[in-house]
């Protein structure tokens, strides 16, 4: 029997990998020299690996070493697959999610003609987008080789690079209906099947397969031909210091990267963004409607992002903050948010971590009266906002003579209750906020006002010069109007 395409077509081997429940292990015997192209999967577990609803799991590629076609038994296997000289040959590892393709990894391209081997693949690629799963999903890895024209060849090559990392939006099953990025790798293959040949390449596991992705580290992927020499020097092989020679075995090495967050406030909305395209819906809506009615948008965009997309409370909270911001809504001057849309605790967080929102962070004195609050109630030294001693004007607890007080000694005189409420703007100079204050034993509602100065021509470095304690039911020329109920 001729050796060519009836051998290629009678060797189509289904090639998967599963990762999840249910998968017997059985020892596999050594592949013989002559055996079609194989490649063996091996899974590393996790140190103190646990399952957590809210990560996401990703498959990124770290290191990649593709070997010198004469000295690999693997590549010289492809090119007996083939007896068509002007072709080109793509191996791709694609990854499969219970039975949905999300990713695909193409590694190397063999121009049948020539036997050159072409190293497609950049590490810290991924293969597929993070993916948020529930303990019983399973995973599969599927290796191929495309058979393409190569006219085409940089077409599918640049289709399958995109497949990880242009889908932003995460995959998601711990929730009903969060597959908002299977597409991408299902148009992919529909590409591969329309104007070329995969053929399937056996994959052989190698140790306990049967862990969840939860459980592992990583992934090796190394031809069966190539195994042995990968591991007599594995060590040097996956150090990331040692630069690789032609002789070296060919092999992929594939990390499951965790992460529990994948969006910033600041940043989430901004183009090219695949979540401002996912929510613009409700962005149009909000920002045609006065605040109670942003709060109802903002209450059905929590469900969405819940149920449709998938994303973690973390994530979720970081979409709300900032449609809400884009929508011109205002937390310092409405409370209405706090009606199931966003607590205090998630706009405090936000904007300690960097996010500007509302009226106070376009107001200098506002800032500083906050970072003023914020260290008071956690009792830390008020030494970054003064350089100088706090004049105090207590009319609260006293009648309100000056009282030079150490910034270092601030937070023992006076402490600062849970139920602050967010500096408002007063004036260039000056700005205000509801609080409940203990000195000596007594705890009284009051209303603090905080007074900054500048430096000689400076707009940028305020600083606190004097603190006002007022009773918030009475005006004075001191305090200002009483805050309104």
């Amino acid at each position: 029997m001729q050796r060519g395409r009836r051998v290629g077509t009678a060797a189509l081997l289904v090639a998967a990998v599963a990762f999840g429940s249910g998968c017997p292990q059985h020892p596999e015997p050594k592949p013989l020299p002559n055996q079609a192209p194989e490649l063996i999967a091996r899974t590393v577990p996790a140190a103190d690996a646990h399952y957590s609803p809210d990560e996401y799991l990703q498959l990124i590629a770290t290191r990649v070493h593709i070997g010198r076609p004469q000295r690999s038994a693997f590549w010289q296997a492809v090119g007996a697959y083939f007896v068509d000289r002007s072709t080109s040959v793509i191996l791709t590892v694609g990854a499969q999610l219970n039975g949905q393709a999300v990713g695909a990894l193409p590694l190397a391209t063999l121009k049948t003609g020539s036997g050159a081997v072409t190293h497609e693949l950049k590490e810290g690629q991924a293969l597929a987008p993070p993916m948020r799963l529930q303990e019983g999903d399973q995973l599969t890895l599927q290796a191929s080789l495309v058979e393409t024209s190569e006219e085409n060849e940089t077409k599918i090559v640049d289709a399958a690079k995109t497949v990880g990392s242009a889908a932003s939006l995460p995959i998601s099953t711990a929730v009903p209906g969060g597959g908002a990025a299977f597409d991408v790798a299902g148009q992919f293959w529909q590409l591969v099947r329309a104007g070329a040949k995969p053929r399937d390449v056996t994959i052989k596991r190698d140790g306990k397969l049967d862990r969840s992705l939860w459980e592992i580290e990583r992934i090796e992927l190394v031809p069966s031909s190539d195994l042995a020499r990968f591991d007599a020097d594995h060590d040097r092989l996956l150090d990331p210091r040692q630069v690789l020679g032609d002789s070296d075995p060919t092999f992929a090495v594939i990390h499951v990267e965790r992460r529990n967050r994948l969006y910033d406030p600041n940043l989430v909305l901004v183009e090219p963004s695949a979540m401002r395209g996912k929510i613009s819906f409700f962005l149009d809506e909000m920002r045609e409607s006065n605040d109670v009615d942003k709060v109802k948008s903002c209450r059905r965009l929590r469900r969405y992002l819940r149920t449709s997309v998938g994303l973690n409370p973390g994530d979720e909270t970081a979409v709300v903050l900032a449609a809400m911001r884009e929508s011109g809504y205002d937390p310092d001057r409405s409370q209405a948010h706090l009606e199931g849309c966003l607590s205090d605790e998630d706009v405090r967080t936000a904007v300690q971590s960097g996010f500007r929102w509302g009226s106070c962070d376009a107001s200098a004195p506002c800032r500083l009266a906050r970072a003023l609050a914020e260290a008071w109630f956690g009792r830390r030294p008020l030494m970054p906002f003064t350089t100088a001693p706090l004049a105090i004007y207590d009319r609260v607890f006293s009648p309100g003579a000056r009282e030079d007080v150490d910034p270092g000694e601030f937070c023992e005189l006076f402490v600062l209750q849970p139920s602050w409420e967010t500096p408002v703007p007063e004036s260039d100079t000056t700005a205000a906020f509801k609080g409940v204050v203990s000195r000596d034993g007594q705890t009284r509602p009051a209303r603090v006002r905080v007074s900054v100065t500048y430096g000689p021509g400076s707009q940028t470095s305020p600083r606190i010069a004097r603190v006002d304690l007022c009773d918030p039911a009475v005006t004075s020329p001191e305090c200002g109007a009483p805050a309104q109920p």
